[in-house]
């Protein structure tokens, strides 16, 4: 019979956070099942997963950098300062 564990029980055994174990299911990166709208792990391919990892000798799954758009930014900036100009010399007519 297979083996469910609790997203509290699998951070426990495996020696990571919580939120790292939350982290990496809302990502996908880990193995996970949702057996009744519960988020479950099953412990042979959380085990299977981990060797893998443990091989590729990889640490663990980052966040992606993301970079604010700057340029679009600035487009709306000039188009909001143009318009304001525009206002102001109609208003001054």
């Amino acid at each position: 019979m297979e083996k469910f564990l609790t997203a509290q029980q699998l951070s426990e055994s495996i020696g990571y956070k919580l939120s790292t174990i939350y982290s990496w299911s809302h990502r996908k990166v880990i193995p996970r099942v949702a057996k009744l709208r519960l988020l479950r792990f099953r412990e042979s391919e959380v085990i299977e997963w981990l060797a893998q990892k443990n091989t590729e000798k990889a640490s663990p799954p980052q966040r992606p950098q993301h970079r604010p758009k700057v340029r679009a930014r600035r487009s709306i900036n000039k188009d909001i300062d143009e318009i304001v100009d525009f206002a102001k010399k109609e208003v001054l007519k």
